[in-house]
């Protein structure tokens, strides 16, 4: 009964440890549209805003709750602050403050830092023309980026479920 007890808990055990990582999967795709939202948002207020970078990660942070929301806040705070800085060391210096130090980062991974490093370094001392098609350039590749995670989402998930059930069965029978 025991025996039993415990080989239910393994699969079962198994089983959400596949689920989660399906979830992050979902996850991942749903950060990648808040980055095309924040690069739509951003485009939108260097056009026709016409604002200074840190009103414009100030009003986009106001629209984007979260993490991503933090980062821009935190962006526009910095770049008030501090003079010298150049808006990729500010950018690396609020990701390693918000994703790094165990704040809330949740399902953010690697990757959507590295497009939130890209930004930095793409904006910040170019004229406003330049900032624009800069800002359509990473749209265009974090776009592809949504593309392919979809093409391969369905596929990942069903993996990630069936390994998660087949390792628990796996470690079940290795501990009848």
């Amino acid at each position: 009964m025991l025996k039993m007890a415990a080989s239910l808990l393994l699969i079962l055990g198994g089983a959400g440890i596949g689920y989660a990582r399906s979830r992050e999967i979902t996850e991942r795709e749903k950060n990648l549209e808040i980055l095309l939202q924040i690069l739509f948002f951003l485009k939108g207020e260097i056009r026709c805003g016409n604002s200074s970078l840190p009103d414009a990660f100030r009003e986009i942070a106001a629209k984007i709750s979260g993490f991503f929301g933090t980062i821009l806040r935190d962006a526009a705070q910095e770049m008030e602050d501090t003079g010298g800085k150049n808006l990729e060391e500010i950018m690396e210096f609020c990701i390693q403050r918000n994703f790094y130090q165990g704040n809330p980062g949740g399902s953010q991974r690697k990757e959507e830092m590295e497009i939130l490093r890209t930004l930095g370094r793409r904006l910040g001392y170019l004229d406003r023309e330049m900032q624009i098609k800069q800002i359509e350039l990473l749209e265009t590749d974090v776009e592809e980026q949504r593309r392919q995670l979809r093409e391969k989402m369905p596929e990942q998930k069903k993996i990630c479920q069936s390994l998660g059930i087949m390792g628990g069965i796996l470690l079940a029978v290795l501990f009848w």
